[in-house]
């Protein structure tokens, strides 16, 4: 994601709901532009030890709320 933009950060700041939310870009998550709410960090650890290592694959299966970055 070359570009961040004040809007697309209102945007995940405001579509924050004490949930994890991403911004996906081109059908590909942003993990690093993303707000992580602490309840998560259980459940990504125990799937990275049962090695898990596709962040996508993370995100789908805990059913993690994004916004789409429109370009």
């Amino acid at each position: 994601m070359p570009l961040i933009d004040h809007d697309i950060i209102k945007e995940l700041i405001d579509n924050y709901n004490k949930n994890t939310v991403s911004v996906l870009n081109h059908n590909y998550y942003e993990p690093l532009f993303s707000i992580y709410n602490y309840k998560i960090y259980d459940k990504m650890e125990n799937y990275i030890n049962s090695g898990g290592s596709s962040v996508k694959k993370f995100m789908e299966l805990n059913n993690i709320s994004y916004i789409k970055k429109i370009q």
